[in-house]
């Protein structure tokens, strides 16, 4: 299998589908809000030549089904397709809302994480459940519906990468803007819900596998002072920052990214 190639699997819940390559030791990879399993070219180029690598897109992405907005339900689903990939542990590197998604995974399966990276991510949005949107994601949901795709992935590739940021540059502001404009609306609604009303904290703090929490230096979305929430909670854990890059920091410096993502899961 390549990066090319898209898989699929069926559940009584519906399809995932995901990108796999290599073998060896899995490393999987969770997208953010306005990613898609696509967003981890840098890093299947990176690791699959020694690791069996795995990104997924997460339900309501891709060709993944819809499947609420509870965020136990992501982080079964997850579990759900390593049991059908055949992969017992992992090392998990989750992405802004994969963050959130990874943090709740670890800590309901914490026997199957050999090690976890929280990048540009963070405890949850702490909503009570059936509350209004908070409204940041209300405006994304907003944008998503008076622009066309191509707008709101040029939006959301702006918004997410600054004119500051060592991969500003056109290519990849272009992969960018290409990954989010494949978001669709229903699946964009259910999981900003679930960062919404997402709580992390509880379970962070139990976690005691070998933790990261990594930021970008200069993001907007996330800055680094939302993240020290998760280093504070979280026993032992380390911190590292990839230097002049905002959000998409795995892809403005793929290098840099990588680079503290072998160091953080302990790869040779």
């Amino acid at each position: 299998m390549s990066f090319d190639e898209l898989q699929r699997a069926q559940f009584d819940f519906g399809k995932i589908s995901y990108r796999e390559q290599g073998s060896g030791d899995a490393l999987v990879f969770l997208h953010g809000l306005a990613g898609n399993s696509r967003s981890w070219t840098g890093q299947f180029k990176e690791f699959a030549s020694t690791n069996r690598v795995l990104a997924w897109d997460a339900p309501g992405y891709g060709g993944s089904s819809v499947i609420g907005s509870d965020i136990n339900d992501f982080a079964d689903a997850l579990a759900t397709l390593l049991d059908t990939c055949g992969i017992e542990q992992i090392r998990l590197t989750g992405h802004s809302m994969g963050g959130i998604v990874a943090g709740r995974f670890a800590g309901r399966y914490p026997q199957r994480v050999r090690s976890l990276v929280l990048s540009c991510t963070f405890v949850g949005g702490l909503q009570p459940k059936g509350q209004p949107l908070q409204e940041n994601y209300q405006s994304r949901l907003d944008s998503f519906d008076t622009l066309s795709p191509a707008e709101y992935g040029a939006g959301r590739a702006k918004g997410m990468i600054p004119a500051g940021s060592i991969g500003a540059t056109a290519e990849t502001l272009d992969l960018a803007t290409d990954i989010a404009s494949e978001i669709n609306r229903e699946g964009l609604g259910e999981a900003a819900r679930m960062i919404s009303e997402a709580d992390n904290r509880e379970m962070l703090t139990s976690l005691t596998m070998p933790v990261t929490v990594l930021a970008g230096g200069i993001d907007p979305i996330v800055p680094i002072e939302k993240t020290q929430e998760m280093l504070d909670l979280i026993p032992g854990s380390q911190k590292a920052i990839i230097e002049n890059t905002g959000h998409a920091c795995y892809l403005e410096d793929a290098p840099s990214y990588n680079q503290a993502i072998r160091l953080a899961h302990s790869l040779s």
